[in-house]
């Protein structure tokens, strides 16, 4: 049997509830009980996942249903074992996505439609679908979460109880009108870094093809709305990712006899790095200068780590083919 081995799947599974502007809200939803289904959700269109664009994304299904290879992959934080599908369903490589060990940002697939082609009595979201992309999937299982039997007590649960986010009435919004520029004081620390709202818009996604220089996976062009969100006001800084690369939060808990806090507990249960061969500035400057030559497995394990410190969601604003980035 052979097996290849990737950071993440090539297909979008996660739905959020219709009227939710991003996918910031995703840790803060009501887990549903034991055999429940979300109502009016809608399909996303996460970036994050290599879902896109679909060009490489089939040349690389090819690859593996030529050598009759399963993949396996992770960083969805839903596990799932899925049937891709590259011209059509079930037409290419199985998939098997491991749930995160970490795991404080709970994606969940309630698909409003239920899936085609399901075997009998199998649950709704499992069967023949098309992601958020336009992808081909099917849906052979997935571990959506669920909320914990009455007779656990947390330590018992399947799943950790809800921890509160860090309080920052301006990092809160329900509405586009409502969002304003906050700061987040990373707990345990005298770091804080901003964060400015960016209105919602539509632009052209893609380039015309007859663009000098153009290559296959640019196109086809086509008009992408944006949903508000908000982004760093500047890159992160080497002050803001040592505390997370070296412990520095933890050590100064330990010193000052600071109370480890439920989000504390969340947070360091987050993978952190090894320590660093050489220096890392590479003579560009320390402190306040931009956090540079990490690997992407860092930096998103960092935006993990930063949003169970804080209760809020972080992520990459830089991933290739982010349809947030391409506007910008």
């Amino acid at each position: 049997m052979k097996a290849v081995v990737s950071a993440t799947i090539f297909c979008n599974l996660a739905t959020l509830p219709r009227e939710a502007m991003s996918d910031a809200v995703t840790s803060r939803l009501p887990v549903e009980p034991l055999g429940g289904y979300a109502k009016n959700e809608k399909m996303t269109e996460d970036h994050d996942s290599n879902g896109w664009p679909q060009t490489p994304r089939n040349r690389a299904l090819r690859s593996l249903r030529s050598c009759l290879a399963v993949h396996i992959a992770g960083d969805q934080h839903l596990g799932s074992t899925i049937q891709y599908g590259i011209d059509a369903h079930r037409d290419g490589p199985f998939a098997i996505c491991t749930p995160a060990i970490s795991n404080i940002f709970p994606r969940r697939w309630y698909p409003p439609q239920p899936g085609e082609n399901r075997k009998p009595n199998e649950a709704n979201y499992t069967g023949d679908f098309l992601d958020g992309f336009g992808n081909h999937v099917t849906v052979h299982a997935i571990a959506n979460p669920q909320r914990p039997q009455p007779n656990l007590t947390a330590a018992d649960a399947p799943i950790p109880m809800a921890v509160p986010a860090v309080v920052n009435a301006e990092a809160e919004a329900k509405t586009e009108k409502e969002m304003k520029k906050y700061t987040e004081l990373m707990a345990g620390t005298d770091v804080s870094f901003d964060m400015i709202p960016i209105p919602a818009g539509k632009f052209t996604m893609g380039s015309p093809v007859d663009e000098k220089g153009r290559k296959a996976d640019e196109g086809p062009q086509h008009e992408v709305t944006i949903s508000p969100f908000w982004m760093g006001k500047c890159e992160v800084s080497w002050d803001e990712y040592d505390i997370w690369s070296f412990n520095l939060d933890v050590k100064r808990r330990e010193v000052e006899k600071i109370a480890v806090t439920g989000r504390d507990k969340v947070s360091d249960a987050v993978t952190r790095p090894t320590k660093p061969y050489t220096d890392m500035t590479f003579g560009m400057g320390h402190g306040s200068y931009p956090a540079i030559c990490m690997t992407q497995l860092a930096a998103k394990t960092y935006c993990e780590w930063l949003s169970a410190k804080t209760g809020r969601y972080y992520r990459l604003a830089d991933v290739p083919g982010d349809r947030r980035r391409e506007a910008s």
